[in-house]
């Protein structure tokens, strides 16, 4: 029985032309607290001609021997490095653009939800200026409804600015609807782990990714002074 399309990504790709870029968007963090000491977030964003996308998935599965993925994951195993590596290698073949906004360290008043969204109009901010073929975002699903609704409330923010053009349209999806977010998952991954361990990852990183990828750096917005409390 064929994969049946989420409808989300029917509205885009149904309005797509072949030269039309898509964006795939992923994310990586580690929070202020946990056991490395430099707390980051960073927002990946791979850049696919429409044409592409169909030869995309079946090398992506190809190489993966299964219809999922998941970075983390296959990383537990040798054979699961090996088919990393081979997904890396994959990507290397593609030259895809990445785009990876990070903003480090992290403060304890700055959540990983403000990170995020810093991160999300930054990458947004930069593609819109450098790619005039941009015609579908679409993200990895987040944990609830909500989640995914502060994305959006980014975006329309960005689009009253004018930054990104009404005419996007933009999907929160699952992998195991669109298998062309495997690539912003490695990418996410093997960029964390340059910062958290270095080392193979790195030399990865640096092999099959580094000549693809532009590394945006991400400040956080200020936030205003507060009035001083009369007596």
């Amino acid at each position: 029985m064929p994969h049946r399309l989420h409808p989300s990504l029917s509205r885009i790709f149904q309005q797509a032309s072949p030269e039309d870029t898509i964006v795939f968007i992923d994310e990586s963090y580690v929070a202020p607290g946990e056991e490395f000491s430099d707390s980051f977030y960073a927002l990946v964003a791979t850049a696919i001609k429409f044409k592409h996308l169909a030869d995309t998935r079946d090398y992506l599965k190809e190489v993966a021997q299964s219809s999922y993925w998941h970075t983390t994951e296959s990383m537990q195993t040798s054979e699961g490095q090996e088919r990393v590596e081979a997904m890396l290698n994959l990507c290397h073949g593609f030259g895809d653009s990445h785009s990876v906004a990070c903003l480090r360290p992290l403060q304890q008043d700055h959540d990983v939800e403000h990170a995020r969204q810093d991160c999300l109009e930054k990458l947004i901010t930069t593609i819109t200026e450098q790619d005039f073929s941009l015609n579908g975002i679409i993200f990895e699903e987040r944990y609830s409804q909500s989640d995914n609704d502060k994305d959006r409330n980014t975006l329309k923010r960005l689009r009253r600015l004018n930054v990104l053009p009404q005419g996007i349209p933009a999907a929160w999806v699952s992998p195991a609807d669109e298998t062309c977010l495997w690539i912003p998952d490695l990418v996410a991954y093997m960029y964390r782990r340059t910062l958290t361990h270095g080392g193979q990852s790195t030399v990865w990183f640096n092999k099959y990714l580094a000549e693809h990828c532009q590394i945006l750096t991400v400040l956080p917005k200020r936030k205003p002074a507060q009035a001083p409390r009369e007596n």
